[in-house]
Formats: structure tokens, sequence, C-alpha cells
């Protein structure tokens, strides 16, 4: 009937209460599948946040973590600056022996063959060494040298095959080459291009002697060219230099040529010496000492007029400046003529180095010459292309032959 069903429903879930109340107090451990509570799905693990990935590195030392101290907040520079290739040069550096090889032909004149010796060493792709700056200075120099003794005039006596040694009656002695002789007289060159005359019957000796009795004689006089020296001008020295070169005695030139290069107004030789390459070499001068080209800067006042006497008035001696009968309006040939006085000018003050009875007259007349550019240029227009620089060097060229005046 409905009544015992009903007894076995209620009996049934005041067992099922009690099992529930049992587990719950973990008097008891049904197993999974009588588990009152139902299955939770498996949580899978869910992704960071954007900007809060972890990795798997270990977590950092907190002491590490900590502000550095002021003695360290200095970046190391050599941690995290990348490094920079080095470059490599492409050729060693001057070897000592052809730096050494090259000072032998230098200090004996060979300028050429010291700039031989060192070819290529003023390419940047050499190594940097002692060896290196020090053939480049040299080179520099030699280049120099080169260029303006090939334009010294070698004298006679540098090249006489036969040399006499003359003591007249009179008890004086000369030295030179017998350029004439005749039955009662001979002309003897002697240093100075002096060509002296003497009868044969007032010689008591006559003999040939070996070059070595001449440069003694050539030493002597250059001894007193010395000590009346300027030490101050570069053309001061240049002429000791050139009076060796002439005679002959190189070795005896160079040191002069040294002390010349180191003076200011150095580059005023160049004009007069350096001819088409004067450009180039003063631009070199100025690379080896490190000053500026004069031609680039305000030329100073010129010095006094030697021609001018104390009363005012000009030497009677002296020449006379003028400007040309063919001046016109053109300003292009204006110039031209003022080139042409200028390069007269500069061969009469080349001239005027050597060591002959005409270097005085020589020397006058290229003040001349350069005192007429001057005087062409003043009616030329300031635009006209050139006329600054032709200007600048007229200026300087009279500014030293006015200095050397004599």
């Amino acid at each position: 009937s409905g009544c015992p069903i009903f007894l076995l429903l209620i009996a049934g879930a005041l067992a099922a209460g009690t099992l529930y109340f049992a587990n719950q107090r973990g008097w008891i451990k049904l197993p999974d599948f009588m588990s009152f509570s139902s299955p939770q799905p498996e949580e899978k693990p869910r992704p960071p946040a954007p900007g809060t990935e972890q990795s798997n590195v270990p977590p950092p030392d907190t002491a590490k973590l900590a502000p550095p101290s002021p003695a360290t907040t200095a970046p190391k520079t050599t941690d995290k600056t990348p490094a920079v290739a080095e470059r490599r040069p492409l050729y060693p550096a001057v070897k000592a022996q052809d730096l050494e090889r090259a000072r032998s032909c230098y200090a004996k004149g060979d300028f050429a063959g010291a700039g031989r010796s060192l070819e290529g060493c003023e390419r940047s792709e050499v190594e940097d060494a002692a060896t290196t700056t020090q053939a480049r200075v040299l080179v520099k120099k030699a280049r120099i040298f080169d260029v303006l003794t090939g334009r010294i005039k070698p004298n006679a006596l540098a090249t006489a095959p036969k040399l006499e040694q003359i003591t007249l009656d009179s008890g004086g002695t000369f030295v030179g080459k017998v350029i004439s002789e005749s039955d009662d007289e001979l002309k003897l060159l002697v240093p100075g291009g002096i060509e002296m005359p003497a009868s044969k019957d007032k010689i008591a000796t006559r003999k040939p002697v070996a070059r070595s009795v001449l440069e003694e004689k050539l030493k002597t006089r250059l001894d007193e060219r010395e000590r009346s020296l300027k030490p101050d001008r570069a053309g001061g020295y240049y002429s000791l230099a050139y009076y060796c070169w002439q005679y002959g005695l190189q070795q005896d030139a160079v040191p002069y040529l040294d002390k010349a290069v180191e003076k200011d107004d150095f580059p005023c030789l160049i004009r007069v010496f350096g001819g088409n390459d004067s450009d180039s070499l003063i631009q070199t001068w100025c690379e080896l000492t490190g000053k500026p080209n004069p031609e680039s800067q305000k030329q100073p006042p010129l010095p006094a007029d030697p021609t001018i006497k104390s009363s005012g008035k000009p030497d009677p001696k002296a020449l006379t400046p003028k400007l040309p009968s063919d001046l016109s309006g053109d300003p292009v040939k204006n110039m031209n003529l003022a080139q042409g006085r200028h390069d007269e000018g500069v061969k009469f003050f080349r001239d005027s180095f050597g060591d002959s009875a005409q270097s005085i007259d020589n020397l006058h007349r290229a003040h001349g010459q350069f005192q007429e550019a001057l005087l062409i240029l003043e009616k030329v227009p300031d635009s006209t292309p050139g006329k600054e620089k032709l200007l600048t060097q007229c200026q300087m060229l009279l500014a030293d032959v006015r200095k050397r005046w004599r």
C-alpha cells in the first residue's frame, strides 16, 4: 500500500542527511561518486595583463636594486658605449733608416734626394709615429729649398776645373780662375765677380791650387758677412745661403736656409725665387710653420724711402719712378703694365743677392720697378680682378728691398 512506501522515503532521506552531516564533519569519507558537492571544472591560468609579464629569471636581489650612491651614479661608458672600430693605417710608419738617409741628403743640400728617400710619407694613410712626423717636416723644407736654390746662379769659380794662386810683388795674394792671358798680362776672376788684371812682370809667384784653398778664402768672407747680419729678417740669412750656394758650398748653406725659413717674411723670398710654384710653396710654408700667409694680412706701413736724403731731396743717383707714357684708361692694360714692372723688379731683386759688383745696382733697379708698379696700380680701380693680390705683393717686395738697401 501507499503507507509503507512513504515511510521508506522518509527513512532514506534521514539516512542521506545523516551521511551528509557525518561527511561534512569529517567523521567519514565517502567515495567521489557519492560526494554531495558538484565537481568544479579545472581552472586554467589566466594570461598576465599587458605590461606585467614575468620572465623565468629569478627575482632580482633587492640589495642590487637599492639607489646608487653619488659616487657610483656616473654611467659606465665602457659597458654601454659600443666599441668604435680602430682605424688601421694602410702603410707602416717611416723607417728610421729611411729618415736618416734623407737627413744625410738634406745636410749636403741634395733636397731632391731627401724627397725621394721619403716619398709618400705625407699621405694620411701612413702610420703616425715620431719618424713619420719628422719625415714630413723634412720633406716640406726640402720641397721649398729645392725650388729656391734651383734659381741661384752658380758662380764661375764654383765649377772651374783649374784654380790658380797669384802673389804680386806688392804682397797681395789672389786665388781664382784665369779667364784671359796674353804675353804681358793675365786677367784673374776672383770672388765677388771681380776680373782682376795683373801684369806678368809684377807677379812674384803663380801656381795651381786645390779647391780647398779657394774655399778657405770664401769662408773668411762669409764670416765677415755674417758679423754684419741682421738676424730679424729672412733675407739676411738667405743672402748668406745664396753666397754659399753660388760658390758650391751647399753644405754650408743649409743651416742658413733653416734659419731663414722660420722668419715671418720668408714668403717674400718665395715670391722672388719660387717662380710659378710660389703659391703652392707659400701654402707649404704655412703648413710647415703653422703661420698665416702674410699676403692675407694687413700690410704694415712701408719703411722710409732710402732714395730720399735727410734734406728731403731725392738722391740724384737713385732711379726716379714715373708713370709710363703708354698708361691708358683700360684697367686690364694698366694691370698688365703693373705686372710687367713687378716681374722686372723680381728679376732685379733676385740678381741682387749675387756676390757681384752689380748686386747693389740690381737692388736699386728693383726698388724703382716696384715703385712704378705701385704708381700704376693707383690708377687701376679696386674692383679690377687681381689688383689686390698684385698690390700686396709689390708692397711686400718693396718693403724687403728697403730693408736690404745699401
